[in-house]
């Protein structure tokens, strides 16, 4: 997948045809990666911070003091529905961050996947789309 799908970097030919451009942030998940994420999505969606943690964990996030609201907060703003995302959500993350912190293992793809979402729901954001959220996934 591409975490770079910028109007800049899609082509239009006359007859309509798109064409992309600048594969420099693709990323290709292997298959135990996107179990892993499938897993995530699916406890997002059951809105269960044990298991957030627990698959968060899994793809290479780390707490330093293994603190499950903390990672399960965090994997909530990246990759849960976009209704998490507020004031008070803030100030809790900077109150849980003070006392502990985050840190992720070498997994580029893990960090493009968190690009590629934030680039969607800006994108959903600015074409007045609803967020799509975990819950539509997991009924897949």
């Amino acid at each position: 997948f591409s975490t770079d799908p910028h109007p800049g970097n899609i082509l239009v030919a006359p007859g309509g045809q798109l064409g992309l451009i600048d594969f420099g942030q693709v990323c290709e998940m292997d298959l135990p990666t996107r179990l892993l994420i499938a897993h995530l999505l699916l406890a997002l969606a059951a809105d269960n911070d044990e298991e957030i943690a627990h698959w968060y964990q899994a793809l290479g996030m780390r707490s330093r003091k293994g603190s499950v609201e903390l990672l399960a907060l965090n994997a909530k703003v990246k990759f849960g529905h976009a209704s998490i995302l507020s004031k008070d959500t803030f100030e809790r993350y900077k109150v849980l961050n003070s006392k502990d912190s985050l840190s992720r293992a070498e997994n580029g793809c893990l960090c493009r996947l968190e690009r590629l979402v934030q680039v969607l729901r800006g994108s959903s954001f600015l074409l007045g789309a609803p967020s799509c959220g975990t819950s539509l996934w997991a009924q897949m």
